[in-house]
């Protein structure tokens, strides 16, 4: 396995795309380098705020979906800003993760281990549960294999809370 060079990683992006279904799931296609990569596992770990255990994903068709937090970011949120009578507060937020990647090439298989940025708007409405739209996925920074990806994210989503207030 082999780590992902600056050039490779710099190339290496992420588009939302949104489905339109009963969930309204929201996705995110991963574009590879070229044709042949091949996205094979996808694991995530968000901080204990909002979900205590990473996700993982063998998304077949290079995308990722969001929903298996949607419910934890609209309820911390919530708890986070209570809703006001008659009104609505749309709040734009940052959300640290650590996206750990293996993907495939013919004749060799890679890994990319990253922190990332989630950003969502979050809707607090006065009656009905928080909206929850997740609007961008961004790299941050590589991280080695030997660092605490819970830990991490969580140091981090501290920080982004406060300078966020």
């Amino acid at each position: 396995m082999h780590n992902l060079t600056r050039r490779e990683l710099s190339c290496w992006s992420q588009n939302k795309e949104k489905r339109e279904s009963s969930f309204d799931v929201q996705l995110f296609r991963f574009r590879p380098l070229s044709a042949t990569q091949r996205l094979s596992q996808v694991r995530i770990t968000v901080p204990t705020a909002l979900k205590t255990k990473p996700w993982e994903a063998a998304p077949s068709n290079q995308a990722l979906t969001l929903f298996p937090i949607t419910t934890e970011v609209g309820e911390y949120y919530l708890q986070r800003y209570p809703p006001k009578t008659g009104f609505a507060q749309l709040l734009l937020t940052t959300i640290p993760v650590v996206l750990d990647a293996q993907y495939s090439t013919p004749g060799e298989s890679l890994i990319h281990r990253g922190l990332y940025y989630l950003s969502a708007y979050v809707t607090i409405r006065e009656k009905d549960p928080p909206i929850v739209e997740f609007n961008d996925f961004f790299f941050l920074q590589n991280i080695g294999m030997d660092v605490d990806a819970k830990t991490l994210v969580d140091k981090e989503f501290i920080r982004t809370q406060v300078t966020s207030q």
